[in-house]
């Protein structure tokens, strides 16, 4: 589930919008299939604009970590030379699988002696932090990398 459109395909030409390779023409249907695909608890939203120039590798990248940075899990892709780099792009990295460990002893030993929040690499950290790293941990462990 996720919105896919390309330059000039169906949903540009159904919306009216002028395609471009920043995408913010996109921004809001990609939020709102998003937002509907986690409130029908779609447990993997695959999404972003599509990739449809076969041969812009980095363009592809770029579109790739904007996808993720919405928040989806994946993009549907049209070419086999796609794959590696959005698997490169979605799938945790070591570091990021290493704070999410870290981040979950930290907030454990705080709540064992008597607090809910505090500070970790800078950054405050509360219960919603820990359900995140969860959440990523478990995706991680599903995709054979943590």
């Amino acid at each position: 589930m996720g919105g896919l459109t390309g330059k000039d395909g169906d949903i540009a030409r159904a919306i009216g919008f002028q395609w471009t390779p920043e995408g913010q023409e996109a921004f809001y249907y990609i939020s709102k299939v998003l937002l509907g695909a986690r409130a029908a608890n779609i447990a993997y939203p695959m999404g972003g604009r599509g990739w449809w120039d076969i041969q812009d590798l980095e363009g592809l990248r770029e579109e790739a970590i904007r996808t993720r940075a919405f928040g989806y899990n994946g993009m549907l892709l049209i070419h086999p030379s796609h794959v590696a780099i959005v698997n490169e792009v979605f799938t945790p990295t070591k570091d990021q699988i290493s704070h999410w460990k870290e981040l979950i002893i930290a907030v454990e030993k705080c709540e064992s002696e008597g607090s809910s929040v505090l500070i970790h690499n800078g950054m405050m950290i509360d219960t919603a932090h820990v359900k995140v790293a969860r959440d990523m941990l478990k995706w991680a462990a599903e995709l054979g990398v943590a």
